[in-house]
């Protein structure tokens, strides 16, 4: 029997009054100290501890993959997923390993019986990946796409479950529906649109991406017949990483996109071993899970919160924009948008171009033909960077949109 490699011990506990950005905890990244990284939100950022114990888990595959893959891995699994459904408040039963969000909205689309004229309700805020897999369905098999067209800016939530109500009725199979939406960073009433969708005997999909580790909730709560979600993002978790949760009434209709030997043998097993692969980015979650739990859940989450708070008050005074919705945390978190108000060459062009003449790595997003800047707040993220970004858009709206010129 090969001893298991026990997991990394935490690292040097934080002081009481860590403050963002400050060098003990920005040190627990490796990330560029040049670049003012206000992206968090795109891919996540993987903390030193975690990316070590990732290492020891493949190190600990390497040595002995037999006993490790067929004989160690299910019980690894078993005491994680347990952990990690303690933490999203929802039965471990009914939680899968995914490799990405998209891959759990995939999976789920996938395992329907779909037939011509069938209908889907997606939100036209919808991630793109998302909304071209749905656009696949109508391709092959004939599905009507119904768009509820959320407003931005807007004034009021009801607003966005009165667009959602628009569009979904009886006939609709399946209801999709982001908790965070990544193009403008707005939290959305999810438990609303559920109990809407619901009252047409409509299942949802919860496309919550962006939603663990940066907001506080329980999965169970949502009452959502599925929800997916990112553990690599603001769990700071391997990329690789993320959740599938199915309620009980459908696992046995739900499979994971590649079948294998467990087949047939119910929904955790199925999705526990899809064929050889490097598990150690899910195994590794345990550390990212400790992590997160040392610096304080509840504080990260204020902290971040008052970094984009405040961040975006000076990027609106900057760019000469008004705000585009309340200054209210339930409607956004750890990132939200501000307009860029010029016309602007291709958004990629202008992250590189901030990118490279700047240090400051931010995206431009794009929804209802307009361009947003979506800042992110991290616990290393300092407030100092937001005012590096809000000069140098200051400075592209002054002088003619040459960025650092």
């Amino acid at each position: 029997m090969v001893n298991r490699v026990p997991m990394p011990a935490p690292s040097t506990p934080l002081p009481v009054d860590w403050t963002s950005g400050s060098a003990a905890v920005r040190d627990r990244w490796t990330l560029d100290p040049g670049v003012a990284y206000l992206n968090h939100g795109s891919f996540g950022a993987t903390p030193k501890s975690v990316l070590a114990a990732q290492i020891k888990w493949q190190e600990e595959m390497e040595r002995e993959p037999v006993e490790f893959l067929a004989w160690q891995l299910p019980s690894l699994m078993r005491s994680l997923r347990e952990d990690l459904a303690g933490f999203l408040g929802c039965d471990a039963d009914g939680l899968a390993f995914v490799s990405n969000a998209t891959t759990g909205v995939n999976t789920v689309l996938r395992s329907f019986d779909w037939s011509a004229g069938d209908e889907i309700v997606v939100a036209d805020s919808g991630y793109g990946a998302v909304l071209r897999s749905v656009q696949h369905l109508a391709d092959r098999f004939g599905v009507v796409v119904r768009v509820a067209r959320l407003p931005f800016p807007f004034a009021d939530l009801a607003e966005i479950v009165d667009a959602f109500r628009e569009v979904t009725h009886a006939k609709t199979r399946l209801l999709i529906v982001d908790q965070i939406v990544s193009a403008t960073a707005v939290i959305l009433p999810v438990a609303e649109i559920v109990a809407l969708a619901h009252g047409f005997g409509v299942p949802v999909l919860v496309d919550g991406a962006h939603g663990p580790g940066q907001l506080d909730f329980s999965i169970s709560a949502l009452q959502a017949e599925f929800f997916t979600g990112n553990l690599h993002k603001w769990l700071c978790a391997p990329k690789g990483s993320a959740v599938l949760y199915v309620s009980p009434a459908w696992r046995d209709r739900i499979h994971p996109l590649t079948l294998s030997h467990d087949y047939g043998k119910g929904f955790r097993a199925e999705f526990d071993w899809t064929g050889t692969a490097d598990y150690s980015a899910w195994l590794a979650c345990g550390t990212a899970l400790a992590h997160f739990r040392e610096l304080g859940p509840t504080r990260v989450r204020e902290s971040n919160h008052e970094l984009v708070r405040a961040g975006r008050v000076l990027l609106a005074e900057a760019l000469g924009v008004e705000l585009p919705h309340p200054d209210d945390s339930a409607l956004y978190g750890s990132m939200a948008a501000i307009p860029f108000p010029i016309p602007a060459p291709d958004r990629e062009a202008l992250r590189r171009r901030m990118f490279h003449e700047e240090r400051i790595e931010v995206p431009f997003t794009q929804f209802d033909h307009r361009l947003w800047v979506r800042i992110s707040g991290q616990a290393y993220n300092h407030p100092d960077e937001y005012a590096r970004l809000a000069a140098a858009l200051h400075r592209w709206r002054h002088e003619g949109g040459e960025v650092g010129r």
